[in-house]
């Protein structure tokens, strides 16, 4: 998913705007230190070695987002914002969103099941 999408799901709409600032910079700064020091470690490092440093800092910053970037589907703004007051949240984001799916599940199992037709 594009990091600009992402914005939807995870700020509030009192700081949406400037988050959504913010990751559109980030993703701007990127692409222009990417474009602007490719040319030069293709001359430096050879095409392996400049593909393989930037393979090397895409696992890096894959395994950063996977240890420290909550999983927000399926929860509220409000809830989204109680993640985020306990640090990065990641580990408490995961337990609400099982405990959501467990409330979903009981609901589903408790509802009543429709009377069949000619009874």
């Amino acid at each position: 998913m594009h990091p600009i999408g992402m914005s939807t799901d995870f700020f509030p709409m009192e700081v949406r705007a400037m988050g959504t600032m913010f990751l559109t910079c980030s993703c701007w700064g990127s692409n222009i230190i990417v474009s602007s020091t490719f040319l030069t470690m293709m001359k430096s490092l050879t095409p392996s070695g400049a593909f393989g440093f930037y393979a090397a800092i895409c696992g890096i910053g894959y395994i950063l987002i996977y240890l420290g970037y909550p999983e927000v589907s399926g929860l509220t703004l409000e809830e989204i914002r109680e993640v985020f007051q306990h640090g990065f949240g990641v580990s408490y984001a995961r337990q609400l969103r099982k405990d959501n799916k467990e409330i979903i599940k009981e609901r589903m199992k408790n509802r009543e099941k429709p009377i069949a037709a000619g009874h």
